[in-house]
């Protein structure tokens, strides 16, 4: 929650002033400040306070000018008041407002929060609390990879052993910071969560409490390999710091001297231990004052009630400050209407008593394009971007906001889960390291291959795999192997030679250096601090990134003095693959929007927007309203919920009118190339006097930068309307390729024009896709044919259908991969039951002798983790053995069978599971899955099986009556309906999807559940932010 402004924001700076200044005289001199709510049962001043209230009624505000108060009336001395508050990001903004504010100096403010209070406290009584003084305070990312490199200690059942192991780490570490803000040592939880388990009544009890008794355990281990190394986390020191207070009443009384006035905001985030904390620090501070939101005290849970319990005795005497009112400015709410729209002709933006205000936008009105154009009028009327957020409820909607925003010369970026590491920069600096540090990691290395500065084209990229797979060896010296024959283009020779030579340079040093020296020489060597076509605040931005980067290995380098880069890579790898943003929180300010995606600002912002789509509720819109402090924005793009908001405040709101788009997509991008090429024309200027082995690329881009606007410039000169303009780009396009150099063609050839004029929003930025995204001819040759057609099968089907990109890396490409632990769990599996159908007697026995020798082939291995996959394995054929026992309907009679035919030009080949004979003489086709089970509706776009059976009919002359998936994890058979309708339209779907391969079609469809299992997120563009 960010912190909320009072009546005092909407009545200017002077009003605070007045009030802060006579709050200084009352504590100073004992008078009491008429402004200040009285205290409810007290005359004289209470020594604990609550100021309770609803979002936004003010009560940040109130409680940071009581602080300011107490610290001008100690003006000259030492600060004789301490502010705490929930988190770091909080505590970081409130210092800055206290600074920004405060009429006096002070060497050193106490504004913290809780957990870095208790920090310091441990630090300071090291002694008693028997630390070294000098510990290091952990961060989440290295916790999680401390689990994750010893998830071989945890025999994981009840949790999924073949799921991401970074992510399921995070998931134990996010685990064991509940039990620690609940006050729990390890015994304590494990004895908690063995009693539910032996008390569950039901299976999904017993299986919560299952997970539970495994988390209790990794709490263990990670308590004792943080003790091993001296270590100790955030949660651990508000832990250790409670029951050092307790056992120690000396240490508590110097606290409380240390602390002076104890203020606390944001009481209803802390913890059950935070909160007890703050109470034994509270027993001998001069005064407390709370800051806490009302449904505090009516929420449900047992943690929740403790923490009232523990709130009751936060002082002996106590009075309430109610704030009721939510002083904030008035609200717009923008309404995207289909009905009741007023005429078009009245655009006046009138002032409403009440506050709230609609403006209905007609059905032709982009909702992103007017959600970017209302946030750039509350930019224009803020004096820092950073003070406005965007939030919407899908990642895509997100990037294309902030495309959106910058076309309207409005600097933004998006955040969200993990959003750091989804930074194109970011990206291009891991790709390095881990191709550096592993060469095996071929797609690093072909992203490093791909992106600036090396850029090889799509074409050299494929030829280059194509060496790699061949010769079986690494992508790097599938380089060195391609430069010593003609495979490659003149042009790629040269840039393959500059990726071999700042490669070896670099792998030289990987383990001479420190890691953060490593990676600062890495990115001004390569060149990665610099990019085309980027902002000034772009580059601000992008500069940030890169140096957080470096702090992190900083970091690590500082808490290890033994680390050395591969650790650093393993660090950030995990991190990234878990989600966790490196500390400080990426979040809002520095001068950009940001727009965040599915979650609420974690700053302080006085304007917000609100994207809200048909799958938005009521209580979604009010929760985020409360995030701002002044004004909030809602864009309804057929959402219910602001309809139904928009009815509640009909009699109190007044209504607008959209104004017409001033501006078309060919006139934005237009814009856009004319701001793009004066930006690479002055990088490339400043990059020429330094002779880099690619100024002439960079060159190159500048011309085919002015080239693209000599194109789009001609399109709007003619008056052309956008259909039109985008009819006539490739003629005019071509035009223009005559004067390009064949260096320059190619550029032009992978540009992103058509894309960007066909949606005015533009999905992805220029220089964030990898080359060979578009259409490219010369990638033929490398595309699976037969004959006149192409090579198809089921999962290509199946990839391309899901993400045309995925295909050409998997398929075009043929990047490299090592199976994932999943993958070859399922292929077990399945060769399990085809040695047991083939070769066995029949009996449960003989399977599970099929299983272990098909485990003992595959090279698993026999740890912890593999083992519990090994029992579930043989849990999931003892209940397959128990179903195909009970089932009299029919037998098996084939298993692993191919099939290949002809679909016009194409040849489609597959192989089926299983097939069974049914009693009526019909056959079934049975394909097993191992993941997670798919409902018939979810099924009901499924291509997979319908194929199948019209492989059956063409390639072996039988009729199948019934189709169906068998998921061995669960058991469950979900059966898919085995239709002539179905097979007409795999047929044409089949053809359609052959049509956009050979046209070579590859763009990203990024989809979360998707995208997460991804063996290409590092070279994929979709997944950069």
């Amino acid at each position: 929650m960010a912190p909320e402004a009072d009546a005092a924001g909407s009545a200017g700076p002077d009003a605070v002033a007045v009030e802060r200044r006579a709050q200084a005289d009352q504590v100073a001199g004992g008078q009491r400040n008429p402004a200040v709510p009285r205290c409810d049962s007290a005359e004289s001043e209470p020594r604990t306070t609550l100021i309770s209230g609803p979002p936004g009624a003010g009560r940040t505000t109130l409680l940071l000018n009581r602080f300011l108060a107490l610290l001008e009336a100690s003006a000259g001395g030492k600060p004789s008041a301490s502010l705490l508050t929930a988190d770091r990001r909080s505590a970081e903004l409130l210092l800055a407002r206290t600074e920004a504010q405060i009429g006096c100096a002070f060497e050193r403010l106490n504004v913290l929060s809780v957990a870095d209070a208790a920090a310091q406290i441990l630090r300071r009584h090291a002694r008693p609390a028997g630390l070294d003084p000098a510990f290091p305070l952990v961060d989440r990312a290295t916790r999680v990879l401390l689990i994750h490199e010893h998830l071989d200690h945890l025999a994981l059942v009840a949790h999924d052993p073949a799921s991401d192991p970074a992510v399921l780490a995070a998931t134990l570490v996010e685990g064991i910071d509940r039990l620690k803000g609940e006050l729990l040592l390890p015994r304590d939880a494990l004895e908690r969560a063995e009693k539910s388990l032996s008390s569950g009544r039901d299976d999904a009890e017993r299986a919560r409490a299952a997970r539970a008794v495994e988390v209790a355990r990794a709490y263990e281990l990670h308590e004792r390999l943080l003790a091993e190394r001296g270590w100790i986390d955030r949660p651990g020191a508000v832990l250790r710091t409670v029951e050092l207070l307790r056992r120690e009443p000396e240490t508590r009384r110097a606290c409380a001297r240390w602390l002076g006035h104890l203020f606390v905001d944001q009481y209803e985030r802390l913890t059950l231990a935070e909160a007890a904390l703050v109470a034994a620090l509270a027993a001998h501070a001069e005064t407390v004052t709370v800051a806490v939101r009302d449904e505090f005290w009516v929420r449900d849970g047992e943690a929740a009630r403790r923490s009232r319990e523990v709130a009751a005795d936060l002082g002996p005497t106590r009075s309430t400050v109610r704030l009721t009112p939510t002083h904030r400015e008035p609200v717009r709410i923008l309404v995207a209407s289909e009905t009741d729209a007023p005429a078009a002709g009245d655009r006046s933006y009138r002032s409403a008593s009440s506050g709230w205000r609609f403006l209905h936008l007609p059905r032709d009105h982009d909702p992103i394009e007017a959600t970017a154009r209302v946030c750039g009028e509350l930019v224009a009327a803020a004096a820092d971007p950073g003070l406005v957020a965007v939030v919407c409820e899908e990642q895509a909607s997100a990037e294309r906001i902030a495309l959106a925003l910058e076309r309207h010369g409005v600097p933004a970026k998006t955040a969200g889960r993990g959003a750091f590491f989804r930074r194109p920069e970011v990206r291009d600096v891991l790709a390095w390291l881990r191709a550096l540090c592993d060469p095996t990691d071929a797609a690093a290395a072909v992203r490093a291959l791909t992106r600036p500065p090396i850029a090889l084209a799509a074409a050299d990229v494929a030829r280059i795999t194509q060496v790699a797979r061949r010769r079986r060896v690494e992508i790097p010296r599938a380089v060195e192997i391609a430069l010593s024959g003609p495979q490659l283009s003149p042009e790629g020779r040269e840039r393959a030679s500059t990726f071999l030579e700042l490669f070896r340079r670099a792998s030289q040093a990987t383990t001479q250096v420190r890691p953060d020296a490593f990676v600062l020489r890495l990115i001004q060597r390569v060149g990665l601090d610099r990019s085309n076509s980027c902002t000034e605040t772009a580059a601000v931005e992008r500069a940030r990134n890169l140096a957080l980067l470096v702090e992190v290995a900083a970091r690590l380098a500082d808490r290890d003095p033994d680390a050395n880069v591969a650790d650093f890579v393993r660090l950030v790898n995990v991190a990234a693959r878990a989600g966790i943003e490196p500390e400080p929180a990426d979040g809002a300010g520095g001068g950009v929007v940001v727009v965040y995606a599915g979650e609420p600002p974690v700053d302080e912002v006085a304007r917000l927007v609100l994207l809200a789509g048909p799958t938005t509720d009521l209580a979604w819109l009010v929760e985020h309203a409360a995030q701002a402090r002044e004004q909030v924005v809602v864009v309804d793009a057929g959402s219910v919920a602001a309809r139904e908001l928009r009815e509640r405040l009909r009699a109190e709101a007044e209504e607008l009118v959209a104004d017409p788009l001033a501006r078309t997509p060919l006139e934005l991008l237009l814009g856009e190339l004319r701001t793009r090429l004066n930006e690479t024309i002055d990088e490339v200027a400043e990059r020429i006097a330094e002779m880099r082995l690619d100024t002439h690329v960079e060159i190159d881009r500048a011309v085919v930068a002015c080239l693209e606007l000599i194109a789009v410039t001609a399109l709007a000169a003619g008056g052309r309307s956008d259909r039109e303009a985008l009819a006539m780009l490739r003629d005019v396009s071509a035009v223009i390729a005559r004067a390009a150099t064949p260096a320059q063609r190619e550029l032009l050839a992978n540009s992103r024009l058509e894309e960007l004029l066909t949606t005015s929003h533009g999905q992805w930025r220029a220089d964030r896709a990898a080359p060979g995204v578009g259409t490219e001819e010369r990638l033929d040759p490398f595309i699976p044919r037969s004959g006149e057609g192409l090579m198809l099968s089921a999962s290509d089907l199946e990839t391309y259908r899901l993400c045309p990109l995925r295909y050409k890396f998997a398929r075009v490409y043929r990047v490299p991969q090592e199976p994932t632990l999943q993958q070859r769990f399922g292929i077990v599996l399945h060769q399990a039951l085809e040695r047991f159908h083939l070769h066995g007697d029949g009996s449960r026995n003989a399977l599970l002798r099929a299983l272990e020798a098909c485990w003992r082939r595959s090279g698993i291995g026999d740890g912890p983790r593999e083992r519990a996959l090994l029992e579930r394995a043989r849990r999931a054929l003892e209940r397959y053995w128990e179903s195909l026992s009970a089932d009299d309907s029919g037998r098996p009679v084939w298993f692993e069978r191919n099939f290949a035919f002809r679909l016009g030009p194409h040849l489609v080949r597959g192989r089926v599971d299983r097939v069974d004979l049914h009693r009526d003489g019909s056959y079934e086709l049975i394909d097993y899955k191992t993941g997670k089970e798919r409902s018939a509706v979810d099924l009901a776009d499924d291509i997979q099986l319908s194929l199948y059976q019209l492989g059956a009919r063409e390639a072996w002359g039988i009729e199948c009556g019934s189709q169906s998936y068998l998921y061995l994890l669960s058991g469950e058979k979900v059966a898919v309906p085995a239709t002539e309708e179905n097979i007409e339209r795999v047929s044409e779907r089949v053809r359609e999807l052959a049509a956009s391969i050979a046209a070579q079609r590859f763009e990203p469809r990024p989809e979360p559940h998707l995208c997460a299992a991804c063996d290409y997120r590092i070279i994929c563009p979709a997944s950069a932010l």
